[in-house]
C-alpha cells in the first residue's frame, strides 16, 4: 500500500498513477512498472531485514522499513533512473536491471543497521558458540538454490 499510494509517485513524479486507465493498452506498462517498483522496493528492504534479524524490536523494524521504503528508496530510484545527478552525468549512469539501486541501497542500509545494533548476543562468547554452528546443510543448500533461481528470474522483468 505504501508503494501504491506514496512511493511510486515520489519515484516517478512525471508519470500518471499506474492504476488509472486511459486509452486501451496504455496502462499495462504502467502497472508493470508499478509491480517492478514494488518488487525492487521490497527486495531492498529485505536485505536490511537479513542484517538486523533477531537484534531489532519488531515495532522499530516496521517503522524503519516504512521510512526506507516510503522515502529513501524512491528518492534513490528517482536519482539513479529518472532525474538526478547520476542520470545527467557524462557519461550517464546505467543500471543493469535495477541491481545497482536495489543492492547498493539495501546493502548500505544493512551495513548502517548492523553497525548501529552490533553483533548478536552470545555470537562471540565461547560458551554459546555452538549455538551458531550451521546445523542443516541440505536446508541451506536448498535455500541457496531457491534464491539463485529467484534472482535469475527477478532480473528478467526489466529486460
Amino acid at each position: 500500500l505504501l508503494a501504491l499510494f506514496w512511493s511510486y509517485s515520489l519515484a516517478f513524479p512525471e508519470s500518471d498513477h499506474p492504476l488509472t486507465w486511459s486509452a486501451a493498452g496504455e496502462s499495462a506498462p504502467k502497472v508493470t512498472q508499478l509491480l517492478l517498483h514494488i518488487a525492487y522496493q521490497a527486495t531492498a528492504v529485505t536485505i536490511l531485514g537479513g542484517a538486523v534479524s533477531e537484534r531489532m524490536n519488531l515495532g522499530a523494524y516496521v517503522v524503519l522499513v516504512c521510512l526506507l521504503a516510503g522515502v529513501f528508496y524512491p528518492l534513490a530510484s528517482r536519482w539513479c533512473w529518472h532525474e538526478g545527478a547520476l542520470v545527467e552525468r557524462t557519461p550517464p549512469f546505467h543500471d543493469f536491471a535495477g541491481s545497482g539501486v536495489v543492492h547498493y541501497f539495501g546493502g548500505l542500509a544493512a551495513l548502517i543497521g548492523a553497525a548501529c545494533i552490533g553483533p548478536r548476543k552470545g555470537r562471540w562468547d565461547e560458551i554459546e558458540a555452538a549455538n551458531f554452528a550451521p546445523h542443516n546443510v541440505p536446508t541451506v543448500l536448498g535455500g541457496a538454490l531457491v534464491l539463485w533461481i529467484g534472482w535469475d528470474e527477478f532480473h528478467v522483468g526489466p529486460g
